[in-house]
């Protein structure tokens, strides 16, 4: 009889504590890779997942931050969409393996195929970002004729390395095939009402990345729990506590027969907990007055040198306006966060002249960021309906192009914050079953309950105003600035 090594007892407490499987249907012999984590601890990855994770445009996602300018008004906030990508798979993961026990032996039984195509597109729903993430999604969507769209690139790139036969992620050509359109679905978060009849007997796997059903899956909670965590809330959901009541329930309505993720009833008040922290987060973080203003700073940047050749490939030099092209998925995958200081340190000497003028007053806004002299909020009005916002923004813009005392001087954003289903309870959207029960039941709103809000959306209007503090004496003072605005305003809501 061999004596028993140390290593060999080593692996044996590691693999019970962590509880860490060395290998199932889908997995080679190759060992699944361990990564600490500080909200999820120890996560395990198969090794087909570590083969995405180290690809080079999933790599470029440690350099995307998750919050884009939070970090000037949160330290903490620096965190990027790689970590996050990295949590949301993990989770994935985890409603898998309780999903996998229940499923067993029906005719919705989860497959090695489904497995592995709910955890990469968990993997990779986010790598379709730009630099700072969402901010260049808007930019875009400003200043092109045709915007770009993470989640359609986020697609483009998730099949570009499925079709990589290096990595060898699907042996089968078929079966390969397959693979791209339910990761495709998945990744655009396909609603049961739009499933084909074979789609709803599965639909539970398309709920779990990405559920525009009710807002509830794997992604929400772990950028919920993330962000917190690194912006100093307390959070009060617990991802263990939902996964621990999940359960795939027979739905049946007028044109629908699917099997769809529900919860107990009990678990209402954590998930209107998860609604709530939701809300929280967007009012004073991502939607914080200052991470705007600093935003629009970085947004100024971005347009003033979007045609200037400033990134450079093995051939040439391109523009981030070239990088943004529909198809060019290399050339995309060249911009990060490092886009600023590749800006900020760009040799000008062969620019036009144009562009050495753009690129000069790019390099003035940035260092006001640096100096914290950033832009700010001299007008915020609570608006009523969301039904307005649009004519209320085509109506600004229309009149500030002619307005002297404004052009140029003002940003308008609009921050719509609401608990994930605009002003409606998003409770309602959600599936539960009853204890015991294996269909979804009917929710009804509690009648004037206090646990429960009576409105669920705000909507507020800021005017954010790009000049100098310290320049208020020669464009005028504070008071004639916002007589100004109220103005302009006021001419505004009376068209409305």
């Amino acid at each position: 009889m061999q004596p028993v090594t140390f290593i060999q007892v080593y692996r044996g407490i590691y693999k019970k504590y962590f509880n860490i499987k060395r290998q199932t249907s889908i997995r080679t012999m190759e060992y699944d890779k361990v990564i600490a984590d500080p909200i999820h601890g120890m996560m395990t990855f198969e090794p087909y997942l570590m083969k995405i994770i180290n690809h080079p445009h999933f790599q470029r996602l440690r350099h995307i931050k998750q919050l884009q300018g939070v970090e000037h008004v949160y330290p903490g906030g620096v965190h990027s969409r790689f970590s996050h990508c990295l949590g949301v798979c993990y989770l994935a993961g985890i409603v898998l393996d309780k999903l996998e026990k229940k499923t067993k032996n029906t005719d919705y039984e989860i497959t090695d195929l489904d497995r592995k195509c709910v955890t990469i597109s968990a993997l990779c729903h986010n790598i379709g970002h730009g630099p700072f993430s969402y901010l260049y999604e808007r930019l875009s969507r400003e200043i092109d004729s045709d915007p770009f769209e993470h989640v359609a690139r986020s697609v483009e790139i998730t099949q570009s390395i499925i079709d990589d036969d290096s990595l060898k992620l699907f042996e089968d050509k078929t079966e390969r095939t397959d693979a791209k359109t339910i990761i495709e679905n998945m990744l655009k978060g396909k609603k049961v009402e739009e499933m084909t009849a074979k789609e709803q007997k599965k639909a539970f796997l398309y709920q779990i990345v990405k559920n525009n059903d009710n807002g509830v899956d794997v992604n929400r909670w772990d950028f919920i729990s993330r962000d917190s965590h690194a912006c100093g809330f307390m959070s009060n959901f617990d991802s263990n506590r939902a996964v621990s009541g999940l359960r795939v329930v027979s739905y049946k309505k007028e044109g629908i027969d699917a099997n769809v993720l529900a919860f107990p009833f009990k678990d209402e008040i954590h998930l209107y907990n998860m609604f709530h922290l939701r809300f929280t987060l967007y009012s004073k973080v991502y939607y914080h007055t200052v991470v705007k203003c600093v935003e629009e700073m970085i947004t100024d940047v971005f347009k003033l040198v979007d045609e200037i050749k400033i990134l450079n490939t093995k051939e040439n030099s391109i523009s981030t306006k070239e990088c943004r092209s529909h198809g060019a998925i290399e050339n995309f995958c060249l911009m990060d966060d490092k886009l600023l200081y590749l800006i900020y340190h760009a040799d000008d000497t062969s620019f036009k002249k144009p562009e050495k003028l753009k690129h000069a007053h790019a390099i003035a806004i940035m260092d006001r960021i640096h100096n914290r002299d950033f832009y700010f909020c001299i007008y915020k009005k609570q608006l009523d309906s969301s039904e307005k916002v649009g004519r209320l923004l085509e109506e600004i813009n229309k009149r500030s192009e002619t307005d002297n005392s404004i052009r140029g001087r003002f940003r308008f954003n609009i921050a719509e914050v609401n608990y994930g289903n605009g002003n409606k309870n998003p409770i309602k959207n959600v599936y539960f079953y009853s204890k015991g029960g294996d269909s979804v039941i009917e929710y009804k709103q509690p009648v004037n309950s206090p646990m429960v809000p009576q409105c669920f959306e705000e909507i507020t209007l800021r005017v954010i105003c790009t000049i100098r503090k310290k320049d208020w004496d020669s464009s005028g003072s504070e008071d004639e600035l916002k007589t100004q605005i109220d103005s302009f305003f006021e001419n505004v809501f009376n068209q409305q």
